[in-house]
């Protein structure tokens, strides 16, 4: 839904909960999850796409985060984004592949 929150409890490099809130600003089914959020301790926030798309062999999952370099360590914030963007996707992946027998 629209406007409903997004909240997300990691753990950060030193083994501690780092909480990231924010919330959707755009829902299309089957096709677009868009979010505003920011890590505790954030003085601006981030925009968020996941756009769904079909692809030769399955969906495609494109994402795409827009505003880390608005943040004074943006170069490390968009490299470290980056990596675990792969490694989410990564996991997503097997899951679904783990899922439908392949």
């Amino acid at each position: 839904m629209v406007g409903g929150p997004v909240t997300e409890t990691w753990a950060g490099p030193d083994g501690n909960p780092v909480h990231t809130r924010g919330a959707v600003t755009a829902l299309v089914a089957n096709e677009l999850l868009r979010l505003r959020w920011a890590d505790e301790g954030w003085d601006d926030s981030t925009e968020v796409e996941f756009r769904l798309l079909a692809g030769d062999h399955g969906t495609v999952v494109h994402v795409r985060e827009h505003g880390l370099d608005r943040h004074p360590d943006g170069a490390r914030l968009t490299d470290e984004h980056r990596a675990g963007w792969r490694t989410h996707l990564s996991n997503l992946r097997r899951c679904v592949e783990a899922r439908s027998g392949r």
